[in-house]
């Protein structure tokens, strides 16, 4: 279980990392 949560919060740490450059690549 444990090893999950490090798995989900890495997947969340990359959405956070990307979805800016996304929006603003979609926005540009």
């Amino acid at each position: 279980m444990h090893t999950f949560l490090i798995f989900l919060h890495q997947i969340t740490a990359i959405h956070l990392c990307w979805i800016p450059r996304i929006l603003k690549t979609g926005l540009g």
